[in-house]
């Protein structure tokens, strides 16, 4: 009404905020200032409506066309009957239909909160409810059906088929199997015995199998994830030689990393291929959006690198794409990030976030999830196991030869954007925070500490149990993953490569020098005997091996796995410690390393298994004490509604 009768705003500024600032705080000219035929009592009327406090206005539109109406037929003292000019009643009849017309879009509005859901805001539907992990999930080609593999109560992965609108859910008949694809013509990809590589980055056997269930039919080993393209191709990830590739169709490699790449997506329109780009060879899942182009050209960065990434898929259009990630910890939000690599936050919870898929009428498939790592301690002071304090994703690194004190990295969000490193007495009277980055060995005597910094190229520092100042040791090019104390305290022997190279092991000096290679390139391995002449590596193909520091002469372990992991020697230095995958129940072997005899040594059983996964252990030389974690994971399957 004040725009219309004086042709000026009541209240404006150069900025949206200056405007709402002018609105609580300013009052609008006098009407007679701007148009000098506007009656004192349209005034009055125009100046009720413009009140601060709405107590003071008028309370409906109603009300005040009552007044617009009697103010053209009452008079005033003198008799003479106060109406305005013909220009001026056409504006006062144009503000009345603009109020009532206001008025009631301001009712339709109301009544429509009230009766229906704003679609802008995000509605979640369950579509599971029971307790467990939650490995891959994807929409059916119509979308009315989620294809999911899951975990639940502590039972194999399983394969079942949900209905979006009963909710209702079976197994289809395929189980140790995590979904990746699912194609229009009714067939899905799947991995099968998938296991730990390193780190989050996990691999298997690449099959295809009907969703409708039936015997897989395997295509290729050593697969970290794949997808169907539009004209029926497959892209796939694959761990080849100490190297991650991106392969469409396989064979063709379009980009290849020293780290590694997960969550393959081929765009709707088949042009592009989207993946997470991993830097750190350990299995970080720190990352990046990154895509490719089919003729594998061009590699492009879209996204800024994140804490953890995980979890991606092309919206409808092929121009943008949403990804699960957190800039600090592990508590994921829903990202978009255009092809031109113009970025924004979608939604945010007080959960991890996994994208799965998107549905063609815009629908979300989300996993929300808890998860945390717990660790546990048998000390030479106590007679069971106890669990150690920590925050939410401990990782042991390395134990003292007596077992009382253990070296760890917190990992997840209470170790923040570059991670800590903190030392626990076993017996759980002290734990201490002594550092930034990831922890790698501790000293035999355990008054140093090795680390390095949460990033790439990682080197390494030495950090002082107590008193002291932290120093670098590695001044190189090399990305160092792992470590030991060779005896003495004077000399480490690590993994690591070189830009552009496959990792191998070396020795240097604490006080300095130039690293000497003791392996070629494609064999690695830092985990030293007692004696400290030896060391355990493996090549490109997982075979195990004792080297010789003294000659660099290698001999092959009998009777050992690709997936068996040496993770101590024995006190006689005679054999090894191992244990198989990640998986539990843990087992642990005993395995002479001259004629191969494998015994289990101890197993490793928690007492709630739903969602329990990632078996990790160090133990003493004469395997009497132990610090264990595993990893607890219990997710739901959402249908997301109104995302935009």
């Amino acid at each position: 009404m004040y725009e219309m009768l004086s042709g000026k705003r009541a209240f404006h500024g150069e900025s949206a905020a200056e405007t709402m600032s002018a609105i609580v705080k300013e009052e609008p000219p006098e009407l007679t200032e701007t148009n000098r035929n506007v009656p004192p009592a349209l005034e009055r009327i125009v100046r009720h409506c413009l009140e601060k406090n709405p107590a003071e206005r008028f309370h409906s539109a109603h009300d005040v066309r009552f007044d617009l109406e009697m103010l053209s037929n009452i008079s005033s003292a003198s008799g003479i009957a106060v109406r305005p000019r013909p220009a001026m009643a056409a504006r006062v009849r144009q503000a009345l239909a603009a109020t009532v017309a206001l008025a009631a879009l301001a009712l339709v509005f109301l009544l429509g909160r009230s009766t229906r859901h704003d679609v802008s805001t995000p509605r979640y539907f369950a579509l599971t409810f029971k307790r467990g992990e939650i490995t891959g999930a994807r929409f059916s080609s119509d979308g009315h059906n989620v294809l999911y593999s899951a975990a639940w109560n502590g039972k194999p992965t399983e394969v079942f088929n949900a209905d979006v609108q009963s909710r209702g859910a079976l197994p289809i008949g395929v189980k140790n199997a995590d979904i990746q694809a699912v194609a229009p013509s009714g067939d899905m990809l799947i991995l099968q015995e998938r296991h730990q590589h390193t780190g989050w980055a996990f691999l298997g056997t690449l099959a295809r199998v009907p969703v409708t269930g039936g015997t897989p039919r395997p295509l290729m080993e050593d697969v970290q994830s794949a997808d169907f393209t539009p004209d029926g191709n497959i892209a796939v990830v694959r761990y080849a030689g100490q190297r991650f590739t991106l392969e469409c169709p396989p064979g063709k490699v379009l980009y290849e990393t020293a780290g590694w790449i997960s969550h393959v997506r081929v765009s709707p329109n088949g042009n592009l291929i989207a993946f997470l780009d991993h830097p750190l060879a350990d299995g970080d899942d720190r990352g990046s959006v990154a895509i490719v182009d089919r003729a594998g050209k061009e590699k492009k960065t879209l996204s800024a690198a994140f804490a953890s990434a995980q979890g991606l898929v092309w919206s409808l259009s092929s121009n943008e794409i949403w990804f699960t990630a957190s800039e600090s910890g592990s508590y994921r939000a829903l990202y978009a990030v255009s092809t031109s690599g113009r970025q924004r936050l979608v939604a945010t919870t007080p959960n991890i976030l996994t994208i799965r898929d998107i549905a063609a009428n815009g629908d979300v498939l989300l996993t929300t999830e808890s998860a945390r790592r717990h660790m546990f301690a048998l000390d030479p002071q106590m007679s069971r196991e106890t669990e150690l304090e920590a925050m939410d994703w401990p990782i042991n690194r390395a134990l003292t030869p007596d077992g009382k004190y253990v070296l760890y990295t917190e990992g997840g969000e209470g170790g923040g954007s570059e991670y800590a490193v903190y030392l626990a007495a076993t017996d759980g009277s002290s734990n201490v925070r002594i550092g930034e980055g990831e922890a790698v060995a501790i000293s035999h005597d355990g008054q140093w500490a090795l680390t390095g910094p949460a990033g790439s190229p990682a080197a390494l520092f030495l950090v002082p149990i107590g008193a002291g100042e932290r120093r670098k040791v590695t001044n190189d090019r090399i990305d160092h993953s792992s470590a030991s104390f060779l005896p003495g305290g004077k000399r480490i022997v690590f993994s690591g490569s070189e830009p552009g190279h496959k990792a191998r092991t070396y020795v240097q000096d604490l006080d300095g020098g130039t690293p000497v290679p003791m392996t070629p390139e494609g064999t690695s391995g830092s985990l030293s005997s007692p004696d400290g002449n030896s060391v355990i590596v493996s090549d490109a193909t997982r075979k195990k091996y004792v080297l010789s520091l003294a000659d660099h002469q290698v001999f092959a372990i009998p009777g050992l796995e690709p997936l068996d992991r040496a993770i101590q020697w024995s006190t006689d230095g005679q054999s090894i410690y191992v244990i198989h995958g990640d998986d539990l129940p843990g087992k642990v072997y005993k395995v002479d390393v001259r004629s191969g005899d494998k015994r289990l040594f101890k197993e490793f059983m928690p007492s709630d298994l739903a969602g329990a996964s990632n078996f990790g252990i160090n133990l003493t030389p004469d395997g009497r004490f132990y610090v264990y974690t595993f990893a607890q994971s219990l997710a739901d399957l959402y249908v997301v509604k109104g995302l935009k």
